[in-house]
């Protein structure tokens, strides 16, 4: 089970750049630890993206949860045009639909 959380800054936001796989495995090892803080997942997107840069309290809730998703291919694709590459498109329901290894 891969835990590391991969994340780069994408246009002013840590978003994460490893798989999905990475991810999921990095929000069980989180949800399974002793300690179980409570943790934030939200998507980047171009839509997101838009509606930050004139909401504040938006764009504060973005740049403040543990795991930014990069879910659209606008933001896969600007990361590689600004040379940060994302390994893979990373949605919510992609997150979602992964089945948990077991332990």
């Amino acid at each position: 089970m891969t835990t590391d959380h991969i994340s780069k800054n994408i246009l002013g936001y840590d978003v994460h750049v490893g798989t999905v796989e990475n991810c999921a495995d990095a929000m069980v090892v989180a949800a399974t630890s002793p300690e179980r803080n409570c943790r934030l997942l939200a998507c980047l997107n171009p839509h997101s993206y838009a509606v930050a840069r004139h909401d504040i309290a938006f764009r504060e809730a973005l740049e403040q949860v543990d795991w930014l998703l990069p879910d659209g291919s606008g933001v896969v694709l600007a990361a590689r045009f600004l040379g940060r590459p994302i390994a893979e498109r990373v949605t919510g329901r992609g997150i979602e639909k992964r089945e948990p290894k077991k332990k």
